[in-house]
């Protein structure tokens, strides 16, 4: 039996690239978001564009496009209709239309530790620079 993972960037490739079918269809915004479906057995018509949707073991082939749907699906970014069509949602319509800064603002948001991190960090070098200035000042001139 074939055992290969889904990853989690697997299925950001995967939610970015039913995004931009759905753009392509529709345009930018949420008012046909159920209109637009993916069925499950068009795993075929993705294989081109996303290839690590296939996993090959001798003559055994298995696609891990439903694989794929259903992980989307537990995590709120897809839906289904009796398990063969597949709708985005607005959650996932929102996740796969971020650009690259706003994912990194929302990592920034979500990990409070770096922040705290950087700011204690950026209190030292302040306090250095305040130390050498007033050393600056107090030096006499020669």
């Amino acid at each position: 039996m074939i055992t290969k993972k889904i990853t989690p960037k697997m299925m950001r490739k995967a939610l970015r690239m039913l995004y931009r079918d759905y753009q392509q269809q529709y345009g930018h915004g949420t008012r046909n978001l159920y209109e637009y479906f993916v069925l499950t057995t068009s795993a075929e018509a993705y294989i081109e564009r996303m290839p690590e949707l296939v996993e090959t073991s001798g003559n055994m082939v298995r696609y891990l496009f439903l694989d794929v749907l259903l992980e989307l699906e537990n995590l709120g970014f897809m839906r289904s209709e009796g398990g063969l069509k597949y709708f985005l949602t607005e959650l996932g319509y929102e996740e796969a239309s971020k650009s690259w800064w706003r994912r990194f603002i929302d990592y920034w948001n979500n990990n409070p530790g770096i922040n705290t991190v950087i700011a204690i960090l950026s209190l030292v070098v302040s306090g250095l620079s305040f130390w050498i200035a007033v050393l600056a000042l107090n030096k006499p001139n020669s």
